[in-house]
């Protein structure tokens, strides 16, 4: 499929590109990549955890809690789903959601915790 058909742009012309053109072409982008992803956040059980922390297409406020690598690094795995809570791993088990229980607590509440032994 050609980026023109995809980003349905009719009236694409490579040939007459200039610097009023591109921003035109950058926005319809931009666009069609947030309702794509609001889309697909919205839809999808695996995001559907995601969506309580992020449902707008925005930087994320975290980024700026620390400058530490080692905690930004815990807190993109996080985010990623790249953890052991149970929220995750229970899935690669086939628990039900559920029943996805914290083993220390044995409640569903999701709870972080950053010290400075994790902050290394």
């Amino acid at each position: 499929m050609r980026m023109s058909e995809y980003y349905n742009l009719p009236d694409f012309d490579p040939s007459v590109l200039n610097k009023s053109n591109i921003k035109h072409y950058i926005s319809l982008m931009q666009h069609k990549h947030i309702l794509h992803w609001e889309h697909t956040i919205q839809h999808s059980k695996k995001l559907e955890f995601y969506n309580t922390f992020k449902n707008k297409h925005t930087p994320s406020c975290y980024l700026e809690l620390t400058s530490k690598l080692n905690e930004r690094k815990e807190l993109v795995k996080f985010r990623i789903g790249n953890h052991k809570l149970m929220t995750e791993s229970g899935r690669f088990s086939e628990i039900p959601r559920v029943i996805r229980l914290c083993p220390t607590c044995g409640n569903h509440v999701l709870r972080l915790r950053f010290t400075s032994e994790s902050s290394g």
